[in-house]
This record gives C-alpha cells, structure tokens and sequence, in this order.
C-alpha cells in the first residue's frame, strides 16, 4: 500500500509540474501522464488477477439496483458478468488530467447478448471509457469524467 501510495504521490507532483497535454477528450488541464511503471504497479497491484463486486445505484432501502462481477486477467483481459449478460473485453488504464482519477478504456467488447443487471441489452462493441479512482482500503470507484464528487459506483475486492 505504501508503494501505490508513493506512486501516486509521484503522479500527483509530475502532473503539477506538467505542460503537455495527455490527450484526454474532456480535459481542458494540462498534464503528464507518470512514468509507465507507476501505471503498471497500479494495474499489477490493484487490478491483475483480481474479482470485484461493483454496484450502482441503491434503492429506498439501500440495496444496491444492480450488481456485476468484475474480473480483471492478464494482459488487459476484463470479463464482466452483469445480470444474465457475459461480457469479455480488453481494457487499458490510462492516467488523467487529474490524479485522482484513471480512464478505463475497453475495447474488442463480445457480449453473448443477454439483459445485464439494469434490465438493459447492450449489443454496442464501439470502445468506450470509464474513469476510476482507487481509495484508501483497496477496491475502486466508477465515475465521470472530472473529480471524484461524480463517482457512481463503488467495486469492492471479492475474496478467494
């Protein structure tokens, strides 16, 4: 924990200090990504090989409206279960203009087509993206695009 710690203590002073632009369609900040070790470490130490429960919404009772499986393999691999839907992609983390958050950028989406946990059926392949934050404790945040006061649901690590 320290290391990732100290990896985005280090991702926090580069982008700082940056002046390029990373790129980022809804960044108007300039930045620089870290060093592509520090990236890794955050994927190797907090994603790899990993299952998480991720849950949206909550109803009057405070249960969750939808809950999916998300397990992270080697290599970029990503498989979601989502209701009844099977979904298998490849992902890539990516640092933002602001180092609290990561895009998740998922790509070479095959679903088998069933409802997910909303009730939805999801036929797009087109890529997409997703910004996560990682807080203190382990799991992840799913969010939009800009600060964490956007985070919409929350991925907690399943044990094994």
């Amino acid at each position: 924990m320290q290391m990732i710690r100290a990896a985005l203590l280090a991702a926090l002073v580069l982008s700082l200090n940056a002046g390029a632009a990373l790129g980022r369609i809804d960044a108007p900040t300039a930045s620089v990504p870290p060093p592509p070790e520090i990236l890794d470490q955050i994927v190797n130490e907090r994603l790899e090989g990993q299952r998480f429960t991720l849950s949206f919404g909550r109803n009057a009772d405070g249960v969750p409206v939808c809950v999916e499986t998300w397990t992270f393999g080697r290599r970029g691999a990503l498989r979601v279960r989502s209701g009844e839907e099977r979904v298998r992609l490849r992902y890539t983390l990516r640092a933002t203009a602001n180092p609290e958050l990561f895009a998740l950028d998922m790509t070479d989406r095959r679903t088998n087509g069933r409802l997910d946990c909303m009730g939805n059926e999801d036929l797009e392949v087109a890529p997409r993206r997703i910004w996560l934050s990682f807080p203190e404790g382990g799991g992840f945040m799913t969010c939009y695009p800009g600060d964490r006061q956007g985070c919409y649901g929350d991925a907690a690590p399943i044990a094994r």
